[in-house]
């Protein structure tokens, strides 16, 4: 659904006129966008896959534009293991400033930036596997970024909002609860994709079963 779709839908599902100025088309697109926000930052259900150089001795990439969190690392097509602080001071004898280069085995993520140990030796394609954010408030016409399954969910968002400005505190008691619920099955919904097939089971997906820890 568009934005436009989602905002008649929402005034249509609340009996109030598809122009209604009371709930105008910059306001709703502003609650769209939070809607989204709040998916992304709760369920993290918006991916993007971000494609550069790297540079040869250099080992800190910032975060691609609008990136929340790193799934995933890949040098020349083979994965980067992400690490510790503590397994980065392992790697390099707890020497930080190590220019030590070759290809990269692991990275630290730390305050938005991805740190590559050892530093490249070659240049190759750097692939950062990420989970997004909305890029800004929509437009009548914008395709969301959001996966089409959500937004009847960010319908309820918006009609829990319509019910707060409206004053309608038994209706805004109503949808909010139904957007909170929402919002616990899309965090489960997202687990239950990354998990697949698989049994359900406590582990870490994103650790290698065999260790990488050496000295570099």
């Amino acid at each position: 659904m568009t934005p436009d779709e989602l905002a008649t839908a929402a005034r249509r599902a609340y009996n109030a006129n598809d122009g209604d100025t009371f709930f105008s088309n910059t306001q709703m697109y502003e609650w769209i966008y939070d809607a989204e926000m709040a998916l992304a930052c709760e369920a993290f259900v918006i991916k993007t896959i971000f494609t550069t150089s790297t540079v040869v001795g250099t080992r800190e990439y910032a975060y691609p534009t609008n990136a929340i969190k790193v799934r995933k690392v890949t040098y020349d097509g083979e994965n980067v293991e992400e690490i510790t602080f503590r397994e980065d001071d392992l790697l390099t004898g707890a020497d930080q400033d190590s220019t030590s280069t070759g290809t990269p085995v692991g990275f630290v993520d730390f305050d938005q930036v991805i740190y590559l140990r050892p530093s490249p030796a070659e240049v190759k394609t750097l692939k950062i596997y990420c989970y997004a954010q909305p890029s800004g408030i929509p437009t009548a016409s914008t395709v969301l970024e959001t996966p089409d399954e959500y937004h009847p969910k960010i319908k309820i968002y918006l009609l829990a909002q319509m019910s707060v400005k409206d004053k309608n505190y038994e209706g805004a008691r109503y949808y909010g609860q139904q957007w909170e619920n929402e919002l616990i099955r899309a965090v489960r919904f997202e687990a239950k994709k990354k998990r697949g097939s698989k049994a359900r089971m406590v582990q870490n997906v994103d650790v290698l079963p065999s260790p990488i820890i050496g000295t570099l």
